[in-house]
Order: structure tokens, then C-alpha cells, then sequence
């Protein structure tokens, strides 16, 4: 038999035809996943006997679970897969686990010879808290493991790990890296500079404004800022990715790099292109935002349902945003 096995819930434009037999013996499987409560991008572990773990599954539609963010939750998930396998291949359960075996679980996982992938401190200290997550969930007594204790956290760890660039340095590695140039200059040959525009703004952005990678890349195209405030750029919206609202500051210079005709998603032209030359169906959904304003607000279309405001909305979410007068 396989070890265990971890499938994520695909996000709704990415369920694609089922056969006609069903998928393990399941009818309309997009159907019954919504039916047991699991939402796009929730992890479902698969025991070595190609069968669901069913306390597992309670633990991924528990609370302490889900008030997780989506990427969190996708890296605890992977952490938990890897201990599950490690034990499996021991015979124990997790639930069987003791405060020794993890402990010899940590020793392999950072300091032991026979595993050629060890890890750092810092990633360690991630996989204690998915670990005491699942544990404290458990009602686990005495917990074996818990990421409170100073003894299992890595003592190695590193908070931050910065590295300072001379703005000379930076700029040089803009013009090596991004736009394509020589030390001297002069262009490199063969360069593609077909998104250096996009690029060079985009990291920009990020770097003036604060943005997470994942806050920037889910920015929509009204939303980059115009309103201008002294020698800046105010956001029209903001685009946390935590619960709290942070509106976001960036210089006025750096969103005046990329032009309006770049500004559409080249995914986006390409597919209605294809569209356009019957190569491909016309996209389906909502229509892609353009816009915005008070009587025009934003929708979110997820999970059946229009839900209006931008605060806190993950990139997968505002993927399937859309323009549309509210009827409240």
C-alpha cells in the first residue's frame, strides 16, 4: 500500500466534467463535497487504505481549523501529512503518538543523517504549531507536543531573515534582473522585455507599498491607486490579507511605470483571443471588473452567492470578483 495521501477541494471554476461512473464510486462528487461542509482549498487526508480519514476530516470543518488563513492551512496540512507518513511507517496512529516520538520525529526532521531534506529552526517551529493544533483539538492528555513550551521550539530559529540592499545595489539588480540590461547598460541580447513593464512596476509596488506578494498579485485593476496625497498615492480600497484593514501608501512615481494598455491581464487577453478565433469556449462566470464606483459596488461571487466588499478577501477569492449594481 501507498502512504497517506492529501487532496485539496478545488476552487469552483476548476471542477472540470466527471465521467459518467462517478469518482470512487460517487455520483456528482462536487456535490457531495459541498454537502459535508468543505469549502475550496480545504485539505482532505487520505489513510493508506485509500479511505478518508474521518477524524481527520472533523479537525479540517473544526473552527480552530478554519479561522486559519487558506495558505496557513495548506502548510499545516502538508506538515501533518509528512508526520502521519513518519509514524505509519513506525505503526502508530497519530492520535497513538507520544512525547517521545515526536521528539524523535524533530531529531529526524532536523538533525538526523539518514534524512537528506533536514529543516531549519524556523520551519520546525511551523510544524510544532500544525502539530499542537491538531493535538489541543484532540484533547490530547498529555499533549505530545506543544509549541508553547520552550523545549519544543527550535532554539536555532530565526525571527527575520533580512538582507539589505545599497539602493545602487538595487537598482543594478532591477536592470540585471528585470529590465533586461547589461552592467554597462546596454541591452542583453536575445532579452524578451515583452513584460519587463509589468514586472519592473509590480515589483516596485510591492517594495514602496508594503504588500504581501499575495496582497499585490490579487490587486484588481481599479484598484491600483490614483488618488494622489502630497508626493504619494492613496488606495482607493485595501487589500489585507488578514481581517484588519491596512490601507497601503505608495509613491506616486511607482504606479505611473506601468501603462493603461499593459494593465490587462495577458492571461485574460490570450483567452479572449481564443475565444474571439473559436479555438476556445467564451469564459463563463462574471464578467472581469473594469470598474468602480458607489453605484456599481463590488461583488464577490463564491459559493453561490454574491458577497459585496473587498477587506480581507484572499487572491482566490477576488479572482472571481465582478462589477454589478446591489439590489440591498
Amino acid at each position: 500500500m501507498s502512504g497517506w495521501r492529501l487532496v485539496f477541494v478545488r476552487d469552483p471554476e476548476r471542477w472540470g466534467p466527471e465521467p459518467e461512473r462517478g469518482v470512487l464510486g460517487i455520483q456528482d462528487l462536487k456535490a457531495a463535497v459541498e454537502r459535508v461542509g468543505l469549502r475550496p482549498g480545504d485539505p482532505v487526508f487520505v489513510r493508506p487504505d485509500f479511505r478518508v480519514d474521518p477524524d481527520l476530516l472533523d479537525f479540517v470543518l473544526s473552527q480552530s481549523f478554519r479561522r486559519l488563513a487558506r495558505s496557513t492551512r495548506r502548510n499545516y496540512a502538508t506538515d501533518i501529512r509528512l508526520l502521519l507518513e513518519w509514524l505509519w511507517s513506525r505503526g502508530l496512529a497519530w492520535w497513538q503518538a507520544t512525547e517521545e516520538d515526536l521528539d524523535a520525529y524533530r531529531e529526524f526532521r532536523c538533525s538526523s543523517p539518514l534524512n537528506p531534506s533536514r529543516i531549519g529552526g524556523d520551519k520546525w517551529d511551523r510544524e510544532a504549531a500544525a502539530f499542537t493544533l491538531l493535538y489541543k483539538w484532540a484533547k490530547a492528555d498529555p499533549l505530545p507536543i506543544d509549541a508553547g513550551r520552550r523545549e519544543h521550539r527550535a532554539a536555532n530559529a530565526r525571527q527575520r531573515n533580512v538582507q539589505w540592499l545599497m539602493p545602487r545595489t538595487w537598482r543594478l539588480w532591477q536592470d540585471l534582473g528585470l529590465r533586461g540590461l547589461q552592467v554597462d547598460g546596454s541591452r542583453l541580447h536575445g532579452w524578451d522585455g515583452r513584460t519587463e513593464l509589468r514586472n519592473t512596476a509590480f515589483v516596485q509596488l510591492q517594495l514602496s507599498s508594503g504588500l504581501r506578494r499575495q496582497e499585490g498579485s490579487g490587486l484588481l485593476t481599479f484598484e491600483l491607486p490614483d488618488q494622489k496625497l502630497g508626493r504619494g498615492c492613496a488606495w482607493p480600497m485595501s487589500a489585507p490579507r488578514s481581517a484588519a484593514a491596512r490601507p497601503p501608501h505608495t509613491p506616486a512615481r511607482r504606479t505611473g511605470t506601468w501603462p493603461a494598455r499593459n494593465r490587462r491581464p495577458p492571461v485574460a487577453a490570450a483567452a479572449a483571443g481564443a475565444a474571439r478565433s473559436g479555438r476556445t469556449p467564451p469564459r463563463s462566470g462574471p464578467p472581469a471588473p473594469t470598474e468602480t464606483s458607489a453605484s456599481a459596488p463590488l461583488q464577490y461571487y463564491g459559493y453561490g452567492r454574491p458577497v459585496y466588499g473587498s477587506a480581507g478577501r484572499e487572491p482566490p477569492e477576488r479572482r472571481q470578483a465582478s462589477i454589478g449594481r446591489s439590489t440591498a
